[in-house]
């Protein structure tokens, strides 16, 4: 096959959605040459909202024929009915496909489609900061074909960071990075309603939390070190933060993230 260049996104929901405006955004990808589908004309204008340019089917079968990458990014139960619809569409010589549906391996998607492509197949966990252009990515292929890879690679780095795994990894890194962003959604909401408990306003307390956590990462990223090591730098045995830190592993904070990883990775 040759170079990707258009892209056809199956599925125009959050999370569908989130990649459709991020590839646009991400520059690797015209916005004229992105295709997005969905049930429902609603989904598809809040996706060309954003770039005007990008095209919107509710037609799956349509959507697919021309396409040099097919993104199934629907429900797991809405899978299958996709699949029957695209199936006689897809070009298996040139289309390269890929699925975001999590818990659907390799070995599905052939049974779905009645064959393995001549292309390789990629399986690919992002998450929702990725119309923002800040995923962290996992990508696994089905076989190692270079000049392939390193196109959907340069895609997806456009919007984030990318880690490439094997598929056995993928729901470790779903559960780290794609459900992980709501666990950091979680903290930063018991922050804020931390902060409002102890007497600030909403606003506040959400500008206070945002721009701490800002540094934290400012910290981590520009100075090299781990988490562990500016924990100590700033809890004094005895003092203030070492109390809070003592009172969040009395109430089993670790524990809790870790169940918590451990649940959604499957």
């Amino acid at each position: 096959m040759g170079n990707i260049r258009k892209v056809s996104v199956i599925g125009a929901g959050n999370m569908g959605g989130a990649i459709a405006i991020g590839m646009a955004a991400g520059g690797t990808v015209l916005p004229s040459d992105i295709v997005v589908t969905a049930g429902h004309q609603l989904s598809i204008d809040r996706v060309r909202a954003a770039y005007q340019e990008i095209t919107g089917f509710t037609d799956n079968s349509m959507a697919v024929r021309g396409a040099d990458l097919v993104i199934l990014a629907v429900k797991p139960r809405q899978l299958p009915d996709v699949v029957s619809e695209i199936r006689e569409a897809v070009d298996y010589g040139s289309t390269v496909i890929a699925s975001v549906v999590a818990g659907v391996v390799f070995e599905d998607l052939y049974g779905m489609f009645g064959r393995m492509p001549d292309t390789p197949m990629y399986r690919i966990i992002p998450n929702t900061a990725i119309s923002r252009l800040k995923s962290t990515t996992f990508i696994a292929s089905d076989r190692d074909v270079p000049v392939i890879s390193e196109q959907i690679d340069t895609i997806f780095r456009s919007m984030g960071d990318v880690i490439w795994t094997d598929e056995r990894m993928l729901s470790c890194g779903m559960s780290l990075a794609s459900c992980g962003i709501a666990y950091a959604f979680r903290y930063l909401d018991a922050a804020i309603r931390g902060g409002m408990a102890l007497g600030f306003s909403e606003v506040e307390s959400s500008r206070a939390v945002l721009s701490t956590m800002e540094g934290a990462l400012a910290i981590l990223k520009q100075g090299g070190t781990t988490p562990r090591q500016e924990i100590l730098k700033v809890a004094t045995p005895g003092g203030y933060t070492a109390r809070g830190l003592q009172t969040m592993d009395d109430k089993g904070f670790d524990d809790a993230v870790h169940s918590a990883l451990r649940s959604s990775a499957g």
